[in-house]
Order: structure tokens, then sequence, then C-alpha cells
């Protein structure tokens, strides 16, 4: 139990720093762009894995809770005028957000079983799909720019 609770924790310390030592062993942007973009699909499966795997429910609406993390994490870096990596102190208030969503949202369609479940869930997403189009905030279908990361330009290199 100890050495399996050791190792659980070790491996989490390494994955920490790799994903710090990441951007610095690839300095090339795209190649960050390409390990950011997998980090997020690794989240994404690892989500539904932990809620499909165990309840056995299938969820269409998983989206609405990354997604309102993502548009809080916008709107605040773009109202708070956060750019740059400083950007990635708002990852725990995304976080954060997506929960407070999440929450009322399974109170609600975890008290229901199978296909209505699946109705519940794709409700929500519509919802928050069309909320997210015709708030002000959001920019509508323009949707908001990314906080700019000052990231050095990609050098061509010789062959």
């Amino acid at each position: 139990m100890k050495l399996e609770r050791a190792l659980k924790g070790a491996g989490l310390a390494l994955l920490i720093a790799a994903a710090v030592a990441f951007p610095q062993v690839y300095t090339n942007p795209a190649v960050t762009n390409y390990g950011v973009f997998a980090m997020i699909f690794v989240t994404v499966a690892s989500a539904w894995n932990i809620f499909s795997g165990n309840s056995g429910y299938i969820s269409v609406g998983h989206a609405v809770f990354f997604g309102s993390g993502a548009y809080a994490f916008g709107v605040a870096a773009h109202g708070w005028n956060v750019t740059g990596t400083g950007a990635f102190i708002l990852l725990p208030f995304a976080g954060l957000v997506g929960a407070l969503i999440a929450v009322p949202t399974g109170l609600v369609a975890l008290r229901v079983r199978r296909h209505t479940f699946i109705v519940i869930t794709i409700a929500f997403f519509f919802i928050f799909q069309l909320m997210a189009y015709n708030l002000a905030f959001t920019n509508g279908t323009k949707g908001l720019n990314a906080p700019f990361l000052n990231w050095p330009a990609a050098k061509a290199s010789a062959m």
C-alpha cells in the first residue's frame, strides 16, 4: 500500500517535471502548441473515463464544463490584462468555474436514468452553446482571443 502510494506520487512528480521542462527542451512554438493540445486531449479523455467508466452513463454535454472554464479563462485574462505565461495562474480559476457549473448540472442530471440522462446533457450543451453565441462578454460568434504568449518566433532550420 505504501509502495503503491509512493509510486503514484513519484509518477505525478515526474509528470509535473516533464510538463515544466517541455517548453524549455522544445523551444519551437509549434511543437509546444502540439504538446499543449495533447495535454488538453489527455485531460478530456481522462475526465470522460472517470465519469463514464465509473457510472456507465454517456454524457454528451461534457464539453460544457471545459468550454465554460476556457471562456472564464479568456474573459478573466482579457479583463485583468493578463498576458504571457502569467495567464497560467488563471488555470485553477478556470477549473473552479467548470466545477461550479458541473455540480448543479450533476445534481439535476444524475437523478435520471439512461436515455433521459443523454437528453438532459445534450440540452445543457445546446443551452450553453446558445449562451456562448449570444452573450456580449463572449463576443458572440467572433469568440475570444487567447492571451498572447510571448514566446520567441520559430527560426527556420537549415537542412
